[in-house]
């Protein structure tokens, strides 16, 4: 009798031992908690917007006067199906002469004569526009299969120094994202353009109005916490050249 009570005893504890590890193998592992959920609150969904601005002054003062300012901004809405982009940038320098002495008129003197007592005037001429650079491009880019992107924009620039007071371009074209992340960024595209512009000096060799091949590249890469490479290229070449 004992033995038969000691050999219940004996399959009564493995049994328990068998179905304790399973018992631990079937449990689901817990996820650590984050500091809103430890905290009762709710994890706010990532806004689709994202703005980036820039602003820059440099002003210097000496024998002349240069002063420059520029602004930039970039405002972007990200969804499921593309996205929109709106993108301003501008630059203005102002620089003056030298300053010089003017020499009141009325003076007389022989050829070889170093002239004497006679009476000048400081003048420090004022700063003048030397260089502007305006520019505006509303451009939307769909998503899709493979990575592979659609997209169609057009944009508005002038710029003086280069010989151009209005320059308007249409495109549409295809393109690729080679990275799409918070700190990398990285996309390319290739399509056709329509342009229309006018020029400060009309050359009749070249025309306002063509048709182009239209090459872009978007690189954007975050350093660190508060620093960011961006480099933006655009290629947009006459089709009759």
């Amino acid at each position: 009798m004992r033995g038969q009570l000691l050999l219940l005893a004996i399959l009564a504890g493995t049994l328990v031992a068998l179905e304790t590890p399973r018992a631990a193998e079937e449990k689901p592992e817990e996820k650590p908690k984050s500091t809103t959920e430890v905290n009762g609150e709710e994890e706010k969904p990532k806004s689709p917007w994202t703005n980036s601005t820039e602003l820059s002054l440099v002003v210097t003062r000496g024998n002349a006067i240069a002063q420059t300012v520029g602004f930039k901004e970039t405002l972007e809405y990200k969804a499921k199906k593309g996205n929109t982009r709106l993108k301003i940038d501008t630059l203005r320098a102002d620089t003056s002469d030298d300053p010089y002495l003017l020499v009141e008129p009325g003076i007389v003197f022989e050829p070889g004569e170093v002239p004497t007592n006679f009476a000048t005037i400081a003048v420090r001429p004022g700063a003048e526009p030397d260089v502007e650079r305006y520019f505006i491009e509303g451009r939307y880019e769909g998503n899709l299969p493979k990575k592979a992107t659609w997209n169609s924009g057009a944009s508005w620039d002038r710029n003086e120094d280069a010989g151009i007071l209005s320059r308007y371009i249409a495109f549409a074209g295809l393109g690729h994202t080679w990275q799409d992340r918070d700190d990398l960024t990285f996309r390319t595209s290739y399509g056709l353009s329509y342009t229309d512009r006018l020029e400060d000096i009309e050359d009749p060799e070249r025309e306002s109005k063509f048709l182009g091949v239209r090459l872009t590249s978007d690189f954007k890469d975050k350093w660190g916490a508060s620093t960011t490479y961006d480099n933006d290229l655009t290629f947009n070449i006459s089709v009759k050249d």
